[in-house]
């Protein structure tokens, strides 16, 4: 049975197919006035070259008329890498266009307009001033050629615009972060995106370079989900630097108050798995807060278009339907089973065969693991499908409809650990063994002190460090005589488990944790004292960083685990619909009075 990945990515147009011959929308489409100052600074390079052939066609005096039309070049070159230049959208491009524009009239006034120069001198100079207003109309009230804004109260943020009073991302915040007088400037948050500057004192909420721009800076993802998978999956690329947007209905999904709760009932499982992300709150049973969905849609930028759901049966949150107002759209759909059908991750547990392969070997009921384990794999599944996507997508312009199941999940990491291999082969089921390793050497002991330990033995070098540090070298090497057996190979040991490790019980039993960990130091010998979670010492850990959650207080988080320029300290979980007003604000332009009447028909929350 060959494996495959869990997902399917269709390439998908504006109506979720692509027939013959057609191409998909790109990703990105430059805006129309960066098409128009294009063509004008094309324009202008044409007539500059013209100007330059009736120069040389008119000549009289060599040596001027070589300056002329060496001045005549350069101009047209300019004005082409210009052009080319706003295309790109390079910061210079504006400038330079403004330069052009505004010394194209007198050139070509000093032309006089007469003779063969009236045609193309009435055409430089109109061209330029044209130039030069088109220039200033599109900088907008960023005050910046080039740089598009569709509304004067709001300003570009990576890939989308915002309200000028709006709360900043961590990525503008981390731009403001620095450092003054050599010592490191840090940004403390209070949950809402609201910011200030402050010198750190302790543990703090990020502490980032000024230059360390995130990995994911500039994607924005608009996550319509609930529970595990989904929210993990965006809780993953937030904390990689992604403007994650998670919009709920109104007055929450029904993972909303899902346990473990703090003591003022705020629900410690939702506000951990949405961390840094900003919320929003939409009226899904009206038309015009379904409507509202693809207009955030349609408005997130060349680095948005990316919708991250486990929402099942909506049709106006399927793939089709919001690929009709963005043809490059990546969707990606989280389901039970491939073919739609319902799942959770404890029935399809259930069904894969790892709960009776679980537990001591005497049980004969099955036994269920407690960390939701297709869950968090589908997540992190989902977060690499959609860079895979996005990645697609810049190169080709074209969107994606990805199928996520989370019983494929499952079935995909028990074919890739070989378990479906196995069974296939061998035809018979691997034997329930307790704590022990299968095909090594790994198990539980009880210390004198009342404790476990876990000890495992990968490698010829870990037994053999695992015997000199228990003093059993000399009776592991007769044993192996007596046995007819190489402990130095994973068989051997793990076939001999049960000899081997009764021969290592006293050795632990008769030693406290404490002198365990004095006797195994130095050694290559891989162990672990069992741990309650209230047993954690997490203070000092790099991973943690304090954060003050509302709802719940002050408490120690974990930011992303990749260690890497970038990525983002963990910051709080938002009130539930706290950023509605300011996307609808920053991505639509709506205005207050706007806002207003949408919360007074319940559009929004």
């Amino acid at each position: 049975m060959a494996d495959r990945m869990p997902w399917d990515i269709t390439a998908a147009g504006a109506d979720g197919e692509k027939a013959d011959g057609e191409t998909a929308a790109p990703a990105a489409r430059p805006r129309p006035g960066r098409h128009l100052i294009a063509v004008i600074l094309i324009g202008a390079a044409v007539l500059d070259l013209t100007r330059c052939g009736l120069v040389l066609a008119a000549a009289r005096h060599p040596a001027p008329t070589a300056g002329l039309a060496a001045a005549g070049l350069a101009a047209a070159v300019l004005s082409m890498r210009t052009a080319r230049g706003y295309q790109a959208g390079r910061r210079w491009a504006g400038s330079a266009a403004l330069l052009i524009g505004a010394t194209s009239a007198p050139q070509a006034a000093m032309s006089g307009f007469h003779g063969p120069y009236t045609i193309p001198d009435t055409a430089t100079a109109a061209l330029g001033v044209l130039l030069a207003v088109a220039v200033l109309a599109t900088a907008g009230a960023a005050g910046q050629p080039g740089q598009y804004t569709e509304n004067p109260c709001t300003h570009r943020q990576g890939s989308h615009l915002v309200p000028r009073n709006a709360p900043r991302p961590a990525a503008a915040r981390r731009a403001q972060a620095g450092t003054a007088r050599g010592r490191t400037v840090v940004v403390k948050t209070n949950g809402h995106g609201l910011g200030q500057l402050d010198e750190p004192a302790g543990r703090t909420l990020m502490s980032e370079p000024v230059n360390a721009t995130a990995p994911l800076d500039g994607l924005t993802v608009l996550e319509v989900s609930s529970f595990v998978a989904a929210p993990l999956g965006g809780l993953t690329l937030a904390q990689l630097g992604a403007d994650v947007i998670r919009i709920d209905p109104v007055g929450g999904g029904a993972d909303l108050s899902r346990w473990p709760l703090a003591p003022s009932g705020t629900s410690l499982y939702w506000t951990s798995l949405n961390k840094g992300k900003r919320s929003v709150t939409l009226n899904f049973r009206d038309a015009d807060g379904r409507r509202l969905l693809g207009e955030l849609l349609a408005a997130s930028g060349p680095g948005g278009g990316i919708v991250l759901t486990n929402a099942a049966g909506q049709e106006w949150l399927a793939h089709p339907a919001l690929a009709r107002v963005r043809p490059d759209l990546i969707h990606l759909q989280i389901q039970g089973y491939r073919d739609g059908r319902a799942a959770v991750d404890y029935t399809v547990n259930a069904e894969t065969g790892f709960p009776l392969i679980t537990g001591p070997e005497d049980l004969a009921g099955p036994v269920n693991h407690v960390l939701p384990a297709w869950d968090v794999t589908c997540g992190l599944y989902a977060a690499v499908g959609l860079l895979a996507a996005e990645r697609r997508r810049q190169r080709t312009g074209e969107g994606s409809a990805i199928t996520l199941a989370l019983a494929d999940v499952a079935l995909a990491v028990a074919g890739h650990l070989g378990f479906l291999a196995e069974a296939q082969v061998t035809r018979t089921d691997r034997p329930r063994i307790g704590n022990h390793l299968y095909g090594g050497l790994a198990r539980d002991f009880r210390t004198a002190d009342g404790e476990r330990v876990m000890v495992v033995a990968l490698t010829r070098r870990h037994f053999a460090d695992l015997a000199a540090a228990t003093g059993l070298s000399g009776t592991f090497t007769e044993l192996e005589r007596l046995l007819g057996a190489d402990f130095g190979q994973d068989g051997d040991r793990y076939r001999h488990r049960e000899v081997i490790t009764a021969l290592l019980e006293p050795w632990f039993a008769g030693r406290t944790v404490a002198e365990v960990e004095r006797d195994l130091a130095g050694t290559s010998v891989l162990w672990s004292r069992y741990r309650r979670f209230t047993d954690l010492d997490l203070t000092g850990n790099p991973l943690l960083a304090q954060i003050t959650q509302p709802g719940v207080g002050p408490l120690l988080a974990p930011g992303s685990p990749l260690a890497m320029d970038g990525t983002r300290g963990p910051s709080p979980a938002p009130l539930l619909g706290a950023d509605t007003a300011a996307v609808l604000t920053g991505l639509l332009g709506l205005s207050a009075d706007e806002i207003r009447a949408l919360s007074e028909r319940g559009i929004i929350g």
